[in-house]
């Protein structure tokens, strides 16, 4: 009898597996894909949450650095004292600047405020808030009530457990320097060198310091 011809191909199991080993690759194709493109994702908002750090930074150096001694007069027993435009205890501090935070040109003098808030969640978070100034009388009203109407108002970074500030507290012959959270002027007319805020989580504590560089005075 005559040999049959053998045909050629594949049988049906070899395709089984060839489908198989196929699918198996794409899926560690796919997964190898999707976890780079979540390191890639967390990674760029780490880096964007480091650059908003960054700016928000920025911004509080800007204003406290460009803080001024505008300074009011009032009158103590009978007589007319100058006293400079700051107030600074440990969960709130206000004071005259040039600058914005926001950057805005609009107005030449900025009331601005610092406060520590409380949130709902039994943390702190810090608030900045500023007021355009018009005139002299403005400057003694908005530094004097406990609050005033903003014109803008900010959340700035992260809640903690605690936040504090304190300030450079200029000292005496007898007396030396400390950072003191409640500021009180040896020279009436004169800022605090530096400002610094405490943020406390947990065990571990970031201190943000500021200088304020000022060498004149408005009156």
């Amino acid at each position: 009898m005559p040999e049959t011809k053998r045909q050629s191909g594949f049988t049906l199991l070899e395709v089984v597996m060839a489908i198989t080993l196929m699918t198996g690759i794409m899926l560690i194709l796919f997964v190898g894909l999707r976890l780079s493109l979540n390191a890639l994702r967390r990674g760029n908002e780490r880096l964007d949450a480091t650059e908003y750090r960054l700016g928000e930074a920025d911004m509080l150096q800007s204003q406290v650095s460009a803080a001024i001694p505008a300074s009011l007069s009032q009158t103590q027993a009978g007589k007319s004292v100058n006293t400079v435009c700051f107030r600074g205890d440990a969960r709130r501090m206000r004071f005259v600047s040039r600058n914005s935070w926001t950057g805005e040109r609009g107005q030449g003098l900025w009331m601005a405020d610092y406060r520590v808030v409380d949130t709902q969640d039994g943390k702190q978070q810090l608030e900045i808030e500023e007021s355009g100034i018009l005139d002299s009388d403005q400057i003694l009203n908005d530094l004097l009530q406990d609050d005033f109407t903003a014109e803008h108002s900010q959340r700035f970074g992260e809640s903690a457990d605690r936040i504090e500030f304190s300030y450079w507290q200029t000292g005496t012959d007898k007396i030396p320097s400390v950072w003191a959270q409640d500021w009180k002027a040896v020279d009436p007319e004169k800022l605090p060198y530096g400002i610094q805020i405490h943020w406390q989580r947990g065990d571990k504590e970031q201190v943000a310091t500021y200088l304020i560089p000022v060498v004149e005075e408005v009156k």
